[in-house]
């Protein structure tokens, strides 16, 4: 019922195509006529050389002059009659082809519009579910991505919707086509013999319980099938996402290895369904032949129907059984299509944890400061960070430090509402950002990181990204103020250059002056820098530094850091410890103070 809330758009074309199936309906309940026809027509025949026997008789008989004037008036005339009747004959076989052709010529006109305008239809509404299904993967929070399987949410928007748009353009057809071609069936088996029909139909209900028990196994089983193959696609996925790692370290034979297993688990699992799906076919077979054969018996012996109404009868109880082997085999691509459908609309049913208030209001950039208030924030069972405070006002540069695992990335998460703290608020000149627009939020903060992402496009793409309409010479100008411009201009397509998956053509040193240039273009009032040049070797540091120092000019910064001489000038050092804040001041004022940071500063720089 849900999937048909996408099917009703479209609801012209599906009454054309219904109206199509009706009419192939009607057509295909003429055949068992036209098979009492041709039998009426063969004995007719038989008659006709009785005829010619008679005169051939005629002729033999005839002895002297005037009965041979006599009987040859006689036979003139039987000569003519015989050839008015063959005429007639003649013209009968000719209507008798015309309608033969004509029948299976509409059945072929109409069995192809309905398909054609299904089968668009089906694949219609899958581009729009599609469509549909990724922008809400858009709406989710950063939480869900986190969570979940790259490559299992890949196969829901891909393999499952491919099951989908089969159900749709099958199914929905067949459910009303076939039905409508047993109505009618039904009514010429009836016509033809009131008595015989109902023995025939006694056998009918015997072939829906066996229907639906192995529908449900189909249903099961092909669920399964789906989530097999979200497994399969994830680790394909996450091994050529990480091949030089698997090179790197010999685990060729053992991604191979688990794949095989995964794929055998699909392999046996499909053999089921494969089983369920072919008993469904003999046993409609097996029920129909002893139909048939039964009726030929009692038709024959009970009824004493004549030949033609026999065969007429049998025709219409074989063209009967064909609508109900479809309507089996709908029975199982419905249970295909509903554990697909149950498997798409599962993600479609999840509520974002981020949720925008309905009294939102569009914020301002930041004009006097940005604070944290007493911000907690628990990852599942586990307590992150414990009530942080600290301001940051406008303009100003702080530096979070601490180790790996104190909560860092998360105070950065939580400005940008990825996530929501627990208890707390997150306030920008005073107002929570729980109660802003999100789009007005992220709009005048940019972040760069130390893992930068960068999409399979080219370099202007890249940095225009946020940006799109921006013209070349602003993109050339943001390039240049990153340190970029240079070794971009010496790329053989310049800026025009492919960087590849994630940037994977470009050296770390250049994806990160190539984010730099990208959060320039933003222009943003609030920049954020995680472990920016964490990852980079001397030169590319000393290069990208460069960029960010132009970067942060005039902006309120946000640095997260390792490294202790990227911070050392920042105007405040908060330095976290296990979520909660150890010490806040400067460098000089820290340095004094002792603890933590002291003993940071003497680790790193103990052989300076």
């Amino acid at each position: 019922m849900r999937i048909l809330r996408y099917v009703r758009p479209y609801r012209g074309r599906i009454a054309l195509a219904f109206a199509c199936m009706a009419c192939y309906a009607v057509v295909n309940a003429l055949q068992p006529f036209g098979v009492i026809t041709i039998a009426n027509t063969v004995q007719e025949k038989s008659g006709g050389k009785e005829v010619s026997t008679v005169e051939t008789v005629g002729v033999s008989d005839a002895s002297g002059s005037v009965e041979r004037d006599e009987k040859a008036g006689k036979l003139d005339l039987i000569r003519r009659f015989a050839e008015s009747a063959l005429r007639v004959q003649e013209w009968h076989y000719l209507h008798l082809a015309i309608a033969i052709f004509l029948i299976f010529f509409l059945k072929g006109i109409f069995a192809f519009l309905q398909r054609f305008l299904m089968e668009w239809v089906g694949k219609r509404v899958v581009m729009d579910l599609r469509d549909r299904l990724y922008r809400h993967f858009h709406t989710l929070s950063v939480g869900f991505f986190s969570g979940a399987r790259t490559g299992e949410l890949i196969s829901r928007i891909t393999n499952d919707m491919i099951v989908v748009e089969q159900a749709i353009s099958r199914v929905v057809a067949d459910i009303f086509l076939q039905p409508l071609s047993i109505i009618f069936m039904i009514g010429v088996v009836v016509f033809m013999s009131w008595k015989l029909a109902i023995i025939t139909f006694v056998v009918f209900p015997l072939l829906f319980f066996p229907l639906l028990s192995v529908g449900r196994r189909i249903r099961r089983n092909s669920g399964r099938i789906q989530s097999l193959l979200a497994n399969l696609t994830a680790i394909i996925q996450e091994t050529f996402s990480g091949i030089r790692v698997v090179r790197a370290f010999g685990m060729e034979k053992y991604e191979t290895e688990k794949f095989a297993r995964e794929n055998r688990k699909v392999f046996d699992t499909s053999v089921k369904v494969l089983r369920s799906l072919s008993v469904v076919r003999p046993m409609i077979e097996f029920v129909g032949g002893a139909s048939v054969a039964a009726t030929l018996i009692l038709g024959a012996q009970v009824f004493k129907m004549e030949l033609q109404h026999i065969l007429g009868f049998c025709t219409g109880v074989l063209l009967l059984y064909d609508p109900v082997k479809k309507l089996g085999q709908v029975n199982n691509l419905l249970q295909i299509g509903m554990a697909a459908a149950e498997r798409v609309f599962s993600i479609m049913d999840t509520r974002a944890a981020i949720v925008e208030s309905p009294r939102a209001v569009k914020i301002p950039p930041m004009r006097e400061a940005l604070s944290y208030s007493g911000v907690s924030f628990r990852y599942d069972d586990e307590l992150v960070l414990k009530d942080v405070s600290f301001d940051i006002n406008r303009g100003q540069i702080v530096a979070i430090v601490g180790p790996s695992g104190a909560g860092k990335t998360t105070l950065v998460n939580l400005l940008l509402r990825f996530y929501d703290p627990t208890s707390g608020s997150i306030n920008i000149d005073g107002v929570d950002i729980r109660e802003v627009k999100i789009s007005s939020l992220r709009d005048q903060m940019a972040i760069v990181s130390q893992e930068v992402i960068l999409f399979n496009d080219t370099i202007t793409a890249n940095i225009a990204y946020g940006r799109p309409d921006t013209p070349f010479s602003g993109v050339a100008e943001a390039a240049k103020a990153a340190n970029a411009h240079g070794f971009i201009s010496s790329l053989p397509k310049g800026y025009d250059t492919l960087v590849g998956e994630r940037g994977i053509k470009l050296s770390g040193g250049e994806r990160q002056r190539i984010a730099i240039a990208r959060a320039i273009l933003k222009d943003p009032a609030i920049l954020i820098l995680d472990e920016a040049t964490s990852a980079l070797d001397t030169e590319a540091e000393r290069l990208v530094q460069g960029a960010i120092n132009k970067l942060m000019t005039g902006r309120t910064v946000l640095v997260i850091a390792h490294r202790l001489s990227t911070i050392m000038n920042a105007d405040t050092i908060i330095v976290l410890e296990k979520g909660r804040i150890l010490q806040k001041g400067n460098h000089h004022q820290l340095i004094q103070q002792g603890g933590v940071y002291k003993k940071l500063y003497d680790m790193q720089f103990k052989d300076v």
